[in-house]
């Protein structure tokens, strides 16, 4: 009898003792349960909010927010996270902390790569590749797309697949050793640039590169969208000949260039 009363009064000791300990680890759980190993990400700052203290880079889709204490460095120098600026190239030490993307360092990079700023453009596309990952502008640049470029139309990310020639993009970019390489496309909507007007004669026809010269000098470019007709007949750019008179209605695009919306032929030179 006497000895199961020691034994239950060690029992009672026992438990006494763990259960603050046990307590107070599910109050606290270990760091390893909450946080990830730390990492580090390199990358082009598209967006910094120094009031909430996050900012976004191009290599990252999650929001990096900076912890207590986290330091901002330049050549060696503390500095304010409202010192960055879009377009920065940075080394982010961070960790994940739940669902969050927490920074405890950022290093502005110094190399002549990692420092390139990027620039912003806007056009109309001309072609895609998928297979290298690359779309041509119109204007003649070819942008490349990365791992982690975003492509985006109407605030919904979507594949390169989806942009077809003639789309409208802005595309944020940098030069890479002679390279334009994007960490963001977006497709817009086309400018609201009138239409307007033109008649003339038919001087040339580059099927090669879907344009035709008027004998006044302009270039006009064809598209997929552009309508093309003879009287009320529909016709395509290898029918259209030299000496054929045009009336035209066309967009500026750059110097002397129009893209064409409509193209009737109002007298053909073969039947002259």
């Amino acid at each position: 009898m006497k000895a199961a009363v020691v034994v239950a009064v060690l029992v009672s000791v026992l438990v006494l003792a763990i259960a603050p300990g046990f307590a107070a680890a599910r109050q606290h759980p270990s760091a390893t349960t909450m946080t990830s190993q730390p990492q580090q990400l390199h990358g082009i700052v598209t967006s910094v909010n120094p009031s909430k203290h996050r900012l976004m880079i191009s290599s990252s889709k999650m929001v990096i927010n900076l912890a207590p204490g986290a330091t901002v460095m330049r050549n060696g120098k503390k500095v304010a996270l409202s010192d960055l600026k879009t377009g920065d190239a940075v080394v982010v030490a961070a960790h994940r902390s739940g669902t969050r993307l927490v920074a405890t360092r950022i290093d502005l990079a110094t190399s002549a790569v990692a420092g390139a700023r990027e620039r912003e453009m806007t056009g109309v596309v001309k072609s895609v590749d998928t297979r290298t990952n690359t779309l041509t502008l119109q204007s003649g640049e070819t942008i490349h797309l990365m791992r982690n470029t975003r492509v985006m139309e109407n605030n919904r990310t979507i594949m390169l697949s989806q942009i077809k020639p003639g789309m409208h993009v802005r595309v944020t970019s940098r030069d890479v050793k002679g390279r334009m390489e994007a960490s963001q496309v977006v497709v817009t909507t086309a400018p609201t640039t009138r239409t307007h007007e033109l008649t003339g004669t038919v001087k040339s026809v580059d099927r090669a590169n879907n344009t035709f010269t008027l004998d006044s000098g302009q270039t006009i470019r064809v598209d997929s969208r552009t309508r093309m007709l003879m009287g009320t007949q529909s016709i395509n750019l290898s029918q259209l000949k030299p000496g054929d008179k045009v009336r035209l209605n066309v967009m500026p695009e750059r110097g002397n260039t129009y893209l064409a919306s409509r193209v009737d032929v109002t007298s053909s030179a073969s039947t002259r």
